[in-house]
């Protein structure tokens, strides 16, 4: 419930920024902020409990995109001025204790003969070529799909080999709220940054709140420590979509040397990024609050 509560105060915030810049004459502005509410309406939508909940979101969406035709001057099925849209956000602000009739009943009627969006299943264009998309589990339930991820098997262990397994449980950002669709990927590199396995990119994270981002995820590092030659390291590097960009841009990164990948819970420091390709010079803390990338090793010895 409390993820929830965030994410509704999240959007609550968004919608009231977007309605202003569209009063003061920001459109491109007022268009930025509206396609970030519509996504992360639908990053979080899979907190949401309640179907008459969904339905409103489900609305709220659809009153969004027929404002953006309205600024982009395009072909309209649902003209709406923006006086409409400052009525939908003490709808957003008070999600948790309205009930279905608390919307409007004119905007309900003009809407209705619209088609409401699947806010699981719908994939965005901008992120099509990343393989987003969700599904529907066997209960009816629905869940985010695990996109980006290219998470690989645990390698067929050799004797006397050690083999780490390390889970990601949460990222800490400043701004980890405003985020869209953030992953990590997880490299391994020699001294001079020369890939020593194959990367790899962890899901969107289950969970995000205005400090962190929940991953929760294990990553099998597809090199076994004996192979991992002195001054390597493995890299987390935070990647997520911007808008204006469009297009998924590096954020920020942490890494641990070698010589640190024992058993055991872990934090490391997160840094600026320096480029796609992360390196340990000129390092600066991306933060000066204690956020950190917080983990948990598994290193294990077959016999």
């Amino acid at each position: 419930m409390e993820a929830f509560e965030q994410s509704i105060s999240q959007w609550h915030t968004s919608l009231k920024k977007a309605t202003d810049f569209d009063s003061w004459g920001q459109l491109v502005e007022a268009e930025n902020e509206y396609e970030r509410l519509i996504k992360n309406i639908k990053l979080n939508a899979n907190k949401v409990e309640k179907k008459f909940q969904m339905k409103i979101l489900q609305k709220v969406v659809v009153c969004i995109r027929a404002r953006l035709s309205v600024l982009r001057n395009e072909e309209k099925k649902l003209e709406l001025p923006l006086e409409d849209m400052k009525r939908l956000i003490p709808i957003l602000k008070d999600l948790l204790t309205i009930q279905p009739q608390d919307f409007p009943e004119d905007l309900n009627q003009r809407i209705t003969k619209q088609e409401l969006p699947d806010l699981f299943v719908e994939i965005d264009d901008a992120l099509e070529d990343c393989g987003g998309r969700s599904y529907r589990t066997k209960c009816g339930e629905y869940q985010l799909h695990q996109k980006y991820s290219t998470l690989l098997p645990k390698l067929t262990p050799e004797s006397g080999k050690h083999y780490i397994s390390v889970r990601i449980m949460k990222m800490g950002l400043k701004d980890a709220g405003s985020l869209i669709d953030p992953f990590i990927q997880v490299t391994c590199k020699d001294d001079i940054g020369v890939d020593l396995c194959a990367a790899q990119s962890t899901p969107t994270p289950s969970l995000q709140d205005e400090l962190y981002l929940y991953f929760n995820v294990d990553v099998e590092l597809q090199l076994p420590l004996e192979h991992f030659p002195q001054g390597s390291a493995v890299f987390f590097q935070l990647f997520h979509y911007k808008e204006k960009r469009r297009r998924t841009k590096a954020k920020c990164f942490g890494f641990m040397d070698v010589d640190e990948l024992k058993t055991g819970q872990c934090v490391i420091e997160i840094y600026k990024k320096s480029g796609n390709i992360p390196k340990r010079k000129k390092l600066e803390l991306v933060t000066s609050r204690p956020l950190f990338i917080h983990l948990a090793l598994d290193v294990t010895k077959v016999s």
